[in-house]
């Protein structure tokens, strides 16, 4: 297998070598130790870093950078201000929005555009090695665009003084998210690998959260239903895990806060799990043999059937690469993962 193909079978509960690992690495963490990235264009740095990465970590995918991504977000929302003028957005403003064409964003066409610069410059070997430019997606994501475009706290006094406000808002940059993605789908092929990254839920009730977003994250994984699915929310998720496993995702992605043996009893099998290594205080900081027990609790504590080691959050700017080829030191080390498939 190759270090993707491990992923996607951790995902589907199926027989790897060892608990796979991957990479929650960044375009801001690999512009940090890639050289000779200053005189380059934007997709030329994508390529440069992605090449550069599948050097330095020979066994890990590098999960979040090359995300074909919709961009329809940026349309909607210069759309929506224009309506409202200086005044804020309304629950009319959004209820009378129309979805953009993916056709007319520009958004849209560069994400395109950049997509099949990077199919045709990575050599074919690090695509096939790693998935990039295969079938993976990433959805635009609408709690977290609403807490920017609103403001945290408007947006969370909101969630408990204005309901409809927040069910017409999360509708429509749903509906939008999955526009984007299915015309997205439509010009780079159809995905096996979707992400939606959303942290700001983590911040609110369970049952705010099984209103405002349990619903619309279940709308949007079932847009692709044969590709694996990963949900991503590194804040404290340990109030709404019971509500989280049901929400349609195949891998959910958790922060360090996260007891790894409280996600793993409530996803009761629903959901792999991708975590959930501290990426500052023990990654990038603590010392190695601190690290290398952390990596082996996580593996004990969470390794088996549906598990993906990673760091729970971004790799940390600072830390140093042979401190994530550590991670896959340790579970190969712990061997295969053990249970029942």
């Amino acid at each position: 297998m190759t270090p993707f193909e491990m992923v996607l079978a951790a995902a589907r509960f199926e027989k790897t070598e060892y608990t796979p690992v991957a990479g929650a690495i960044t375009d801001f963490y690999m512009s940090t130790i890639t050289p000779g990235l200053d005189a380059l264009t934007e997709p030329e740095r994508q390529v440069a870093m992605l090449v550069h990465a599948a050097e330095l970590f020979p066994d890990t995918p590098v999960i979040f950078m090359l995300n074909p991504t919709p961009g329809l977000y940026p349309e909607l929302i210069r759309n929506l201000k224009a309506e409202a003028g200086d005044s804020p957005i309304t629950t009319e403003h959004l209820g009378a929005a129309c979805i953009p064409d993916p056709a007319l964003c520009p958004e849209h066409a560069e994400r395109v555009r950049e997509f099949f610069f990077a199919k045709e410059k990575i050599p074919a070997d690090v695509r096939h090695r790693f998935g990039y430019c295969d079938g993976i997606l990433r959805f635009e994501n609408p709690f977290d665009t609403m807490v920017e475009l609103v403001g945290s706290s408007e947006w969370f006094l909101k969630i408990a003084s204005d309901p409809e406000f927040v069910n017409t808002a999360m509708e429509l940059f749903t509906e939008a998210s999955i526009a984007g993605a299915e015309a997205l789908a439509e010009q780079i092929g159809p995905p096996r690998f979707v992400i939606l990254a959303e942290d700001f839920p983590g911040y609110i009730r369970k049952k705010d959260f099984d209103r405002f977003v349990l619903p619309w994250h279940r709308m949007i994984f079932e847009t692709f239903p044969d590709a694996v699915k990963l949900l991503h929310n590194d804040s404290n998720t340990t109030h709404i895990l019971d509500s989280i496993a049901g929400c349609g995702m195949d891998v959910f992605h958790f922060g360090y806060e996260t007891d790894v043996r409280a996600a793993r009893v409530a996803m009761k099998g629903r959901a792999a799990l991708m975590g959930n290594l501290s990426p500052m205080k023990v990654l990038a900081h603590a010392p190695l043999e601190t690290v290398v027990s952390e990596c082996n609790r996580i593996l004990s504590e969470g390794a088996g059937p549906g598990f993906i080691f990673a760091t729970g959050g971004e790799v940390n700017p600072g830390t140093d690469p042979e401190r994530v080829n550590l991670m896959v030191e340790c579970a190969k080390r712990h061997g295969a993962p053990r249970g029942n498939f």
